[in-house]
């Protein structure tokens, strides 16, 4: 579950709960085995496990537990993101 406020989680319950991270957009999934990449926030140089997003800002994006977003930048420059079920 992403942090989010009281009248979003409960009253609101069918909005996903979102948080940016480093300018990416995660959304919650159905399970905490799991969370979604906005398609808004995709782009060409995503890989996840390794793999390029098949179609970034097709469709939102699922990561999994333990699996990693990589995110390839000018030069050598990469950032890297690990989802983990709390």
């Amino acid at each position: 579950m992403l942090p989010n406020g009281f009248v979003k989680r409960y009253l609101i319950p069918y909005t996903p709960e979102k948080q940016v991270v480093g300018g990416i957009e995660f959304k919650a999934g159905s399970r905490c085995s799991h969370v979604f990449i906005d398609r808004n926030s995709q782009n060409e140089r995503m890989f996840i496990s390794g793999m390029p997003i098949d179609k970034p800002r097709d469709k939102d994006v699922r990561l999994s537990n333990s699996e990693k977003l990589e995110i390839t930048g000018q030069g050598n420059s990469k950032e890297t993101y690990e989802y983990r079920k709390i």
